[in-house]
């Protein structure tokens, strides 16, 4: 009876540690998308996220012929052990991908934000589509906000 009682101790104690502080919030706005020479614009939208695990795949932009979609990751950044400051650090990884014409291009990017830095940041990525000789640039700018 009292093992019984320990061990769902510890079973409570160990599955509140773990819910505490495990989705973060990212907020994204700003989005301009540029096609050629047409600009756009893209709606504003949070992402309530796991860390550790992927999102799912989001559609920054959408239009007749192209699609901007991208994935997020959130990790902790397990530095080597002579440093305090990577170990207090965290990574957003991030996925982009680009249809344009029947064509994909991905891309991707990392950011690490150390300590208090401030996890503003402004993101731009382009992708070129060849279509014989010519080509299609689309490129995609937006500000993201990871709150403390």
């Amino acid at each position: 009876m009292k093992a019984t009682k320990i061990i769902l101790s510890l079973c409570l104690f160990f599955s509140l540690s773990t819910l505490k502080a495990q989705f973060v919030k990212l907020d994204i706005s700003k989005i301009n998308v540029t096609v050629k020479d047409q600009k756009f614009d893209g709606r504003a939208f949070s992402v309530d996220m796991k860390v550790e695990k992927s999102s799912d795949e989001i559609s920054l932009f959408k239009n007749e012929q192209t699609e901007i979609t991208a994935i997020y990751k959130i990790k902790k950044f397990d530095g080597t052990r002579r440093s305090n400051l990577k170990k207090t650090s965290i990574q957003l990884d991030i996925s982009y991908f680009f249809y344009y014409g029947g064509k994909k291009v991905k891309k991707e990017m990392l950011k690490n934000f150390y300590l208090n830095d401030d996890r503003t940041f402004e993101e731009t990525e382009n992708a070129a589509f060849m279509n014989g000789i010519s080509n299609t640039v689309i490129k995609i700018s937006y500000t993201g906000i990871l709150p403390q």
